[in-house]
């Protein structure tokens, strides 16, 4: 699959040293060619149907949920799946475009990515990560090329109303519930969301 073989990339990366933030720009031009990466950007318009897959609503069932912070999201799946529906299996790939850096700390890893479709450019983003969330480094390189995923995905409009905060609350509201649960331990309550029974089949 797609997914295996941009992990299967992000595993093999050779892991840069640690530049300032302020300096990734820098970076970037002295790993890839800038030229070659945006000189045909815009020249392939998309077909209304690819733009319609891509920019239609998203489904309850696609949805996830964060349980702690109520935020929804999408796994990187759903996006894959998107991506493939609109511009074909195997003709999109998400690249590194730049090499992994760190902030000054070492504790957040930061990686340019584009995505492209037949070669082409579509769109770029920062990918980030936390270290310190992560029990290796390779789920941590691996949520870095998700963010980045997600931020290139939404230029293309894929899942644009989980970018609104009054569109995720009705959203939030109308797919999923939630109750309260005590811990019989500590005593303390902590909020459950679940998807709601007409959706969850």
């Amino acid at each position: 699959m797609l997914v295996t073989a941009i992990r299967r990339a992000a595993r093999s990366a050779p892991i840069a040293k640690d530049i300032p933030i302020k300096d990734i720009p820098d970076a970037w031009m002295r790993w890839t060619d800038a030229h070659s990466l945006y000189y045909n950007v815009s020249c392939s318009p998309l077909g209304a149907t690819a733009a319609k897959t891509l920019a239609s609503p998203v489904l309850p069932t696609e949805l996830s949920i964060d349980q702690a912070k109520g935020w929804l999201y999408l796994k990187q799946a759903a996006y894959v799946e998107r991506l493939n529906a609109a511009l074909g299996q195997g003709q999109w790939s998400l690249q590194p475009v730049g090499p992994i850096s760190f902030t000054p700390s070492k504790k957040i890893i930061y990686r340019p990515f584009a995505l492209l479709h037949d070669s082409k450019f579509i769109s770029e983003a920062i990918g980030e990560s936390a270290l310190s969330s992560f029990s290796s480094s390779q789920d941590a390189h691996i949520w870095c090329e998700y963010t980045a995923l997600v931020r290139t995905c939404k230029d293309l409009g894929i899942a644009s109303e989980l970018w609104d905060p009054e569109a995720v609350k009705h959203l939030r509201d109308k797919t999923f519930e939630s109750s309260w649960v005590k811990n019989l331990t500590t005593g303390r309550s902590t909020r459950v969301w679940k998807l709601r029974s007409q959706y969850n089949k």
